[in-house]
């Protein structure tokens, strides 16, 4: 667990498209909710070790959010003209799955020096684009993005919000999110047929399957951060990606092995991706019983966190810690941690 930290502050380079989006930026930061006591995650004790998929209602952030609630942004902030911030945040949204969108328009940006290592922070950078797989209508969006590096390699951060409508979710929506995140899970590890419960798959899919020379267009508007994520940072991510998409690839043959009546044949695997997903004839279909016995053979721990706004998934392993994060008013993933 992360320790209280000494009394200081790092030194922090504010950057913005005009004045006005200072005050906006901060309001940001404060409607966002600080939590206490938070939580840091570190690999494989981000949360209670169980056997079977559990929950747990806490404020767990990867460790450049953390280093963004720990430390003052006020003091040191210094305003600079002319900031967009097109450049690198939609190239995070497009890992995120949010391709095809309008803007991003300009938002705050900071550039920190923390014990920890190096960050990069992008607040209140609102877009507009259609759900994740739809073609529908462009939605009203809001993105963050937290990166940095230390010792142990990368970290990145990119969640998205709806615009508005938090405010209007049932007092029992967190129940609701952690039963979908609990569903998502069963189809990712193929112990479901629902197809309306694709979504998490979806996203991992796409993240486990961008090439490393994809990852590397992918920066920071930070000269630092970009030369060590260019020479090292997207080997060392893709490399963790991989690990995890195998551990699931085998969880997958599992469950077909286990439930599929006359034991199911694994359909061809796609290099680096996750095996396609294969109708399971099963009756009566795999229950919690089912999902703890498989999940006894995960190298991966799954755990899911109501948190204020969203519900995240997250995986951790002895390669690091990935999380997906569910949006109650989108209702979609939209987002996505991970770091070594």
């Amino acid at each position: 667990m992360k320790q209280p930290s000494p009394s200081r502050r790092a030194l922090l380079v504010f950057v913005a498209a005009c004045a006005g989006v200072l005050a906006a930026g901060m309001a940001a930061v404060a409607a966002a909710g600080r939590f206490a006591p938070g939580r840091e995650v570190t690999a494989r004790a981000a949360l209670p070790v169980r056997g079977a998929l559990g929950a747990e209602s806490a404020d767990v952030l990867f460790w450049p959010e953390a280093a963004w609630e720990e430390y003052s942004l006020t003091e040191a902030a210094r305003l600079q003209e002319g900031f967009d911030v097109d450049w690198p945040a939609g190239a995070w949204l497009d890992f995120a799955g949010w391709n095809g969108g309008a803007g991003p328009l300009p938002g705050s940006e900071w550039h920190a020096d923390v014990p920890q290592g190096r960050c990069f922070f992008a607040r209140n950078v609102r877009f507009a684009a259609p759900m994740p797989g739809a073609d529908g209508p462009d939605r009203a969006l809001v993105a963050e993005v937290s990166a940095g590096r230390r010792d142990s390699g990368f970290a990145v951060t990119c969640r998205v919000f709806a615009d508005d409508g938090y405010q209007d979710l049932p007092d029992d929506w967190q129940t609701a999110a952690v039963q979908r995140c609990r569903e998502e899970v069963m189809y990712l590890l193929n112990l479901s047929n629902d197809e309306s419960r694709a979504g998490l798959y979806e996203l991992l899919n796409g993240m486990f399957l961008c090439s490393e020379e994809g990852l590397e267009y992918k920066t920071f508007n930070d000269p630092e951060l970009d030369v060590l994520w260019q020479e090292e940072g997207a080997r060392d991510v893709q490399s963790m990606l991989r690990s995890m998409a195998g551990d699931l690839r085998a969880n997958q043959r599992k469950a077909l092995q286990l439930f599929h009546q006359g034991g199911g044949r694994p359909p061809e695997e796609v290099p680096g991706g996750l095996l396609p997903h294969q109708t399971l004839a099963a009756d009566p279909m795999p229950g919690e019983e089912e999902l703890a016995l498989l999940m006894n053979n995960l190298e991966l721990e799954i755990q899911i966190v109501p948190m204020e706004r969203q519900a995240m998934v997250l995986f951790s392993w002895e390669k690091g810690d990935v999380a997906a994060y569910y949006d109650p008013v989108l209702d979609c993933f939209s987002g996505f941690s991970l770091q070594r």
